[in-house]
């Protein structure tokens, strides 16, 4: 997207941005939209009850507020009305996410313990909302992830050479400034970050326009020490990457030529791809912090469904319903933690 056009848009730009990421020619909301019409949502799977015996907790994010699962339970830990992202930090006291404003958003963190919010980024313009200089200068602030090394990350338009790139930026440490990752590639608009644990990689989806005028979504994994890029499941169209927690499987949604979406694991070291689901709709995967458990968004009967899959050597199990949630921010996923923190009150 880049910068404002000009014309005033909602609060909720930075969502219909990563709505639209196009699979391959189609925007993903159209097929969102047409999943709804015409249940193609539906999956072989067959949902168990709700289970409760899955450990940790996982943030998601419901019309624009931040909650919590834990033990069958959920709670509101953020009424914002504008976050998307949420991802927790590593010692699980804190959170990270990506509040939204008008042709701008800005990266937040809360913390649990002591209820205060400060902010990260700054993007929100100077300028009188719907002035040509409001336009210009506005810029968005997406995707951030929090590696349990401490690494933070997220994907910005707004230090671009060209004010219209999106790149990925590091903080090393959250009371220092950013600094642009090392590169040695050119690369256009990425998004979907994961940190690997240790903070040394870093995986993303790009769009690349084919000959024959359509875009397809790869998956690249980038090494931050020296900028060196690599993609995985090359002929695939894939996106939603996550690192698992010993960086030896990378978790991806592909989709195939029937717009099927589904959960793979891709391992590193050999290239292998195992599928996770089967005729699913399956996107956004989340691993839990031990790796013994992989989550993802599903659609099933109209209604997105937190389900996830148990993972032993890069095997998968048979997957299990978790939760579901109306209004629940399928592009926002989840993210899981042991840590303890503060345990928000039900």
């Amino acid at each position: 997207m880049g910068r404002s056009n000009g014309s005033d848009r909602s609060s909720r730009q930075h969502g219909l941005r990563r709505m639209t990421r196009n699979w391959s020619i189609w925007p993903r909301a159209l097929i969102a939209f047409a999943l709804l019409m015409t249940g193609l949502g539906l999956s072989s799977l067959s949902a168990s009850a709700d289970n409760p015996v899955v450990p940790g907790k996982m943030l998601y994010v419901r019309d624009g507020d931040v909650w919590v699962w834990e033990n069958g339970q959920v709670s509101k830990l953020i009424a914002d009305g504008n976050a998307s992202g949420p991802v927790w930090s590593p010692d699980g006291t804190q959170v990270l996410y990506v509040r939204s404003g008008n042709s701008y958003s800005d990266l937040e963190i809360y913390n649990t313990v002591t209820g205060t919010t400060t902010p990260l980024t700054f993007n929100r313009p100077d300028y009188e909302e719907g002035t040509p200089e409001y336009a210009e200068a506005s810029a968005w602030a997406t995707d951030p992830d929090w590696s349990s090394s401490g690494l933070v990350g997220y994907i910005t338009d707004g230090n671009s050479d060209d004010g219209t790139t999106f790149e990925l930026w590091l903080f090393d440490d959250i009371s220092a400034g950013a600094y642009r990752a090392p590169s040695n590639d050119s690369e256009d608009n990425i998004e979907g970050l994961s940190l690997s644990p240790g903070g040394q990689l870093a995986a993303y989806s790009v769009q690349q326009r084919q000959d024959d005028g359509t875009s397809v979504n790869r998956t690249i994994v980038r090494d931050l020490t020296d900028g060196t890029t690599f993609p995985i499941a090359e002929s695939k169209n894939a996106i939603d990457p996550s690192i698992s927690p010993d960086a030896s499987y990378i978790a991806i949604s592909i989709r195939d030529k029937s717009n099927m979406s589904d959960v793979f694991l891709v391992n590193r070291e050999t290239g292998k791809t195992t599928r996770v689901t089967k005729n699913a709709q399956a996107t956004n995967p989340s691993w839990s912090p031990d790796g013994t458990w992989l989550a993802f968004i599903r659609m099933v009967d109209y209604q997105f469904e937190v389900w996830a899959a148990p993972v032993v050597n890069g095997n998968p199990g048979t997957p299990i319903r978790i939760f579901k949630s109306d209004d629940l921010d399928a592009l926002s996923g989840v993210s899981w933690t042991y840590a303890t923190g503060k345990q928000p009150t039900p």
